[in-house]
């Protein structure tokens, strides 16, 4: 459960299958993201993105918060 617009990207978190899912703006999914380590993740619960574009999603079970770039790139936690 998240969610975040940018600059024509929608970010949703799946916590089911533990992933952020990235889309277009026809709806059309084209990147997970935090599926791989390090950065993988365990329970994405809320997404945002500031003004430089990093995704900061929360990860409620591993109690973090993982950052990502725009594309979905791990940064850091």
């Amino acid at each position: 459960y998240g969610l975040a617009v940018r600059q024509g990207r929608l970010y949703v978190g799946d916590t089911v299958n533990r992933h952020v899912a990235l889309f277009d703006l026809a709806g059309q999914r084209y990147k997970r993201i935090g599926i791989d380590d390090p950065g993988g993740l365990r329970m994405p619960f809320g997404i945002d993105i500031d003004d430089a574009g990093h995704v900061y999603v929360v990860d409620g079970t591993a109690k973090r918060v993982q950052v990502y770039d725009a594309d979905g790139g791990f940064l850091r936690t």
